[in-house]
């Protein structure tokens, strides 16, 4: 159930995700135009480029997204991927420009229309047109004209209620033999419970209702209602979805090592059960839609 890839593949995705994350990070940084509500969200990426922070959050950024692109390398054509949450298509654009097409979708209009105006201009710069579209739509809403061969999803699954029919609807968007990454917090580290809840208060509750400003619509919404991947397990068998592997990310503090040697340490503390369970900051869990002969 542990995740197992060629250390060389690894480096490289994980190089290039490194690579692609402080860019843009730097982009940013130069920019002159942020709202304050863009500035907020990307706050870890505005501090100064030497930073342990940065360096922290750019290797954390890439290692839930490399088995992603390593899955890529395999595919005979194209992927067609769907970032489900895709904010302000920070990984959507990393995601097209490794040659999948992407289809970014989140409940916020706003975030959509940012991540659209991103795009706009990256491809004005660079002088090409990205194999990416983005729209605003509710998961329990949305409709897709064809089934994706994978969806995509970080840090975005325990803000959608109810969960386990969250999974039901991705599954159904998935082609058979399609994939489902969830990447999310880990729910079962005490560590990242504690932290949770010291932002969102002792007594705040993690199942809430809300309003959509557009529509007056009421909707069910998880207030950083992290879970232990376990749970997400069952909600994907239960879904129909075979769980394949599972990866534990950032199980290191931010230490000043060369990228080389700070892969190779997670790969090893990753594949020790009580440590990466209890450590691990977060996890990327991978689950494939059976085909009609498994």
């Amino acid at each position: 159930m542990y995740y197992q890839v060629d250390f060389d593949e690894e480096l490289r995705q994980v190089q290039r995700a490194v690579t692609y994350y402080q860019d843009s990070a730097a982009a940013l940084r130069n920019a002159t135009d942020l709202s304050d509500e863009i500035r907020n969200y990307y706050r870890g990426m505005l501090v100064a480029p030497d930073s342990p922070a940065l360096r922290f959050r750019s290797l954390f950024f890439a290692m839930r997204l490399q088995p992603v692109l390593s899955y890529m390398q395999q595919c005979e054509q194209p992927p067609r991927i769907l970032d489900l949450g895709c904010g302000y298509g920070l990984e959507s654009r990393l995601l097209s420009m490794a040659g999948a097409h992407v289809y970014g979708v989140d409940y916020s209009a706003d975030k959509i229309a940012e991540a659209r105006r991103q795009q706009a201009t990256y491809e004005a710069e660079h002088g090409t047109q990205l194999p990416l579209r983005f729209d605003s739509a509710s998961l329990f809403d949305f409709e897709a004209d064809e089934p994706f061969d994978a969806v995509y999803s970080s840090a975005t699954l325990h803000h959608i209620e109810p969960a386990r029919q969250a999974v039901q609807v991705i599954a159904r968007l998935l082609k058979p033999g399609g994939w489902f990454f969830l990447s999310d917090e880990n729910g079962f580290s005490p560590v990242q419970q504690l932290a949770v809840q010291q932002r969102i208060g002792w007594t705040s509750s993690r199942h809430i209702v809300k309003t959509n400003p557009q529509t007056g619509q009421t909707y069910e919404y998880g207030r950083e209602n992290i879970r232990p991947p376990l749970i997400w397990r069952r909600h994907m068998t239960q879904a129909g979805l075979k769980p394949e592997f599972i990866k534990y990310c950032r199980l290191l503090p931010s230490l000043n090592w060369p990228l080389e040697r700070l892969v190779q340490a997670e790969r090893t503390l990753r594949n020790m059960p009580v440590i990466s369970q209890l450590l691990g900051i977060g996890f990327l869990l991978a689950a494939r839609k059976p085909l009609p002969h498994d």
